[in-house]
């Protein structure tokens, strides 16, 4: 219209971060002055999944640790979602995170809050329970999707060792705290009895 001018951009011509000029140019008529607009790029999501040490055969309170980060240049628009895959042998018994919407026990936990990019969400932390019989090496698989980016994926592969072969695990000491020539006692559990 005699207002109004639209066309299409190419995906590739905004791909990277930075400034862009367009200008208008009518044949016989000349050009018009020239707009910088700025091109923030795309999300780019990105998700794994962390544990510490071993877990146990028929351990209660195992936890994983889920990360979501933008690792691209432009911010999240819209619904991310955070769905766990847990293998065989992990049963979730609880799903939680700051500013995360979790259906429990499993997920998915999903928010809607702007990641700008370089950053990424607070931790969501699932916590299993490991089946007394579970096999010795099981991996857990996490997904992210939505928002603006591509689905991504994490995996995190986890040992599971049976409780007969599990070290003493310390249980208390008396006293707490002390210096000098103070007098400890230890308290382990050894899983063998």
């Amino acid at each position: 219209s005699g207002m109004q001018l639209m066309a299409s951009i190419a995906a590739t011509d905004i791909v990277a971060a930075g400034t862009a000029q367009v200008m208008v140019q009518n044949p016989g008529d000349g050009t018009s002055g020239t707009w910088e607009f700025s091109v923030t790029g795309a999300p780019t999501l990105a998700i794994k999944s962390t544990h510490s040490g071993n877990f146990t055969q028929g351990q209660a309170g195992a936890t994983y640790i889920l990360t979501v980060s933008n690792v691209g240049t432009g911010s999240t628009l819209g619904t991310v979602t955070v769905t766990d895959v847990l293998p065989a042998g992990l049963t979730a018994t609880a799903i939680s995170g700051t500013g995360w919407g979790c259906t429990q026990p499993s997920g998915p936990c999903t928010r809607s809050d702007v990641l700008v990019g370089g950053a990424s969400y607070p931790y969501i932390t699932l916590t299993v329970s490991v089946s007394a019989t579970a096999p010795s090496l099981l991996t857990n698989q996490v997904n992210v999707s939505g928002a603006g980016s591509n689905p991504a994926s994490g995996s995190d592969a986890t040992t599971i060792v049976s409780s007969a072969s599990s070290p003493p695990a310390p249980l208390s000491s008396n006293p707490a705290a002390g210096s000098g020539n103070a007098t400890f006692a230890f308290t382990f559990s050894d899983p063998r009895g």
